[in-house]
């Protein structure tokens, strides 16, 4: 309940870095800002599952090994490869960039199934897709395909523009991030997250769901 508070959101959104401020922290241990993680090739390491079901139970499931086939260690009888994300410091929480998100309206009423891959662009991907959908009311596959961007170090953006894929911001919309003072880099499709999302049309009662169309990964559902 505290995690989901608009009070506990408000507190967070104060503590929102403004871009180029200074160096990020861990654990309360500066880390150096020009390592550039977040830029490290993605090597398709990530798994995301949406679901809904009939009776509209609902399940996210972003399931990652890290690089390499993870640490590449099994437990004896148990058949599965333990990840490779441990914590940078000591005693601290391992990070983690996966999103599996569930998204239901002040009634209770679910609305959207998502998450997940691409490492930091997850977060970037998920959050652009909602607010599509939510704030701009696109269609989820509409709000999955648009443009994305992400955040860099500074003041620069990386803006989606693939002749492969035919996803691109507009010029004008780049002028304006431009005039803010943003520095922008351009960059394939295939840089960003991988959204799989699932909704239900509340009009036609159909669900309907979205594979990204950047990379890999289908959508399906049983057959009447």
């Amino acid at each position: 309940r505290r995690l989901t508070s608009k009070e506990h959101a408000a507190e967070r959104a104060k503590e929102v870095r403004v871009p180029g401020s200074g160096a990020l922290k861990t654990a309360g241990v500066a880390v150096d800002s020009t390592d550039r993680w977040w830029l490290r090739p993605d090597r398709d390491n990530t798994t995301h599952l949406s679901v809904i079901d009939a009776n509209r139970m609902s399940v996210a499931l972003t399931q990652s090994l890290g690089p390499s086939l993870g640490s590449r260690l099994t437990a004896s009888g148990l058949g599965f490869l333990y990840a490779t994300r441990l914590g940078d410091v000591p005693g601290s929480r391992p990070g983690s960039t996966i999103s599996p998100t569930i998204v239901t309206d002040p009634s209770g009423r679910l609305r959207y199934v998502l998450g997940g891959a691409g490492d930091s662009r997850i977060i970037t991907a998920v959050i652009q897709t909602l607010s599509r959908a939510i704030d701009q009311q696109m269609p989820l596959e509409r709000a999955v395909a648009a443009p994305r961007l992400h955040p860099m170090d500074g003041m620069t953006l990386t803006m989606e523009r693939d002749s492969v894929t035919r996803i691109a911001w507009s010029d004008a919309d780049m002028e304006r991030l431009k005039a803010l003072g943003f520095t922008l880099q351009l960059s394939p499709s295939t840089f960003y997250g991988r959204v799989h999302a699932v909704t239900i049309d509340e009009e036609t009662r159909r669900f309907i769901g979205v594979a990204e169309p950047r990379g890999f990964g289908a959508a399906a559902g049983p057959v009447k």
